[in-house]
């Protein structure tokens, strides 16, 4: 759109998505594509990928997620040496959202309600 690279969250070509309102498009940070992102996802393509992250498998429950936050929890306990075990992937996802709501109350279009769908 308009020369603006985005992220476009969708459930259709097998994809799924929680609700209608977690469609939706995501505007790419000029750090992530600084970084070499749309690099990857041309070479995915080349390569005949049909997914950004080809190298995520995909769980009993066909979720592709679960693999990155278990590898995600022991970067959190050995790296970062955050030994909380209530603290997971999904609690940066609660954390963000918190902040958002903090910064816009009380309108529907905060910038988490945006990211998140």
């Amino acid at each position: 759109e308009a020369g603006i690279h985005y992220l476009d969250i969708h459930g259709c070509d097998g994809r799924k998505v929680k609700t209608a309102t977690s469609e939706r498009r995501v505007p790419l940070h000029p750090e992530i594509i600084r970084l070499g992102f749309l690099n990857h996802v041309e070479a995915q393509r080349t390569a005949g990928q049909e997914r950004v992250f080809s190298e995520l498998s995909q769980s009993t429950h066909g979720e592709f997620s679960a693999a990155w936050s278990k590898s995600f929890g022991r970067f959190l306990r050995n790296v970062v040496k955050i030994t909380d075990r209530r603290l997971v992937y999904h609690s940066l996802r609660h954390t963000f959202a918190s902040a958002c709501r903090e910064v816009m109350p009380g309108t529907s279009a905060s910038p988490g309600r945006l990211v998140f769908g």
